[in-house]
């Protein structure tokens, strides 16, 4: 795969600051059969759970850019990824790439899509609509 230097053009919804609202239902995160405390939601039928809880419970180092509003993550198999609130165009292993909603902050935690992370680390997901669990393991 070919690396791209240059951002694409914005997409419609790019730098716009979301936080979830009174529409959303909540999601237990299982991590190698453990239950995460802190939980995801579902918004719009998609599932958003916390950066930093799930990419370190996975091994990976998770840095927060107060500045730029973004969060750079390194996988322990040394995959990269960045991503930035509001921004639909996440970095994922020096490729931009299409979100289907961008991060997001709720609380004080950054959410995103958990196909992103299912993208940036080589994890395999699977989610249950009768328990509303989300269970990570990796590969």
């Amino acid at each position: 795969r070919e690396k791209k230097n240059t951002r694409p053009a914005a997409a419609e919804g790019d730098d716009k600051k979301s936080s979830p609202d009174s529409k959303t239902e909540s999601v237990t995160i299982q991590i190698n059969g453990t239950a995460l405390e802190q939980k995801g939601y579902i918004r719009d039928g998609i599932v958003f759970v916390p950066l930093r809880t799930v990419y370190e419970a996975l091994g990976a180092r998770v840095e927060w850019n107060e500045e730029s509003g973004s969060v750079r993550v390194t996988a322990a198999d040394g995959n990269s990824s960045e991503y930035r609130i509001g921004d639909m165009m996440p970095v994922i292993n020096g490729v931009y790439v299409k979100a289907e909603a961008a991060p997001e902050i709720s609380g004080e935690a950054t959410m995103i899509p958990l196909r992103l992370a299912e993208n940036a680390l080589d994890i395999k997901i699977e989610f249950s609509e009768k328990t509303r669990t989300a269970s990570i393991s990796q590969k």
